[in-house]
């Protein structure tokens, strides 16, 4: 429960293989030893993960991307108001998941049915594809368009891909 962890001894290999049964180790450990604290009313829904409080990444027509969500049944989040057990049940129980390229999507290791759509500004970099694609966990991404640091959505072009991404799921 400690936003704060200390060990002993920590030891990380260099180069770590990055393989599936390692992250799926953690998914099990996590899951396993904690208990959702979010209540039964969060399983199964679409996630939106908000950045507002973040100091770049932010979406700044948020809420127009909230009015399109809302049409889908997305939920908004904010994982730094959340414990790591929280994080990991809400990851784990979401069908999908929306949100902007930052550490939050980390959480996707939790992922074992869910599917994840990555919004990037002009940062776009891979590892959230590439833990995504190790672990068998649908992912898409949605260029944006960047407002210095931040970045601005369209929505028709969420929507779209929203709905195509959604239709995959259902069949």
């Amino acid at each position: 429960t400690s936003p704060v962890y200390h060990v002993d001894q920590l030891i990380l290999p260099s180069f770590p293989e990055l393989i599936a049964e390692d992250y799926q180790w953690i998914r099990r450990r996590v899951l396993d030893n904690t208990a959702p604290a979010l209540g039964s009313d969060v399983v199964g829904k679409n996630v939106y993960i908000s950045r507002s409080n973040a100091v770049e990444r932010q979406v700044v027509n948020e809420d127009e991307v909230m009015a399109v969500l809302s049409n889908y049944n997305f939920e908004r989040f904010y994982l730094e108001d959340l414990s790591l057990s929280q994080n990991a049940h809400l990851f784990n129980s979401a069908d999908l998941i929306v949100g902007a390229h930052g550490a939050g999507l980390t959480d996707l290791i939790f992922c074992t049915d869910g599917s994840v759509l990555e919004l990037f500004g002009s940062k776009i970099k891979p590892p959230y594809e590439r833990l995504a694609s190790i672990l068998d966990v649908e992912y898409d991404s949605l260029e944006c368009t960047p407002k210095s640091t931040d970045i601005l959505v369209d929505t028709q072009e969420l929507e779209a891909q929203v709905q195509r991404m959604l239709e995959n799921k259902n069949g």
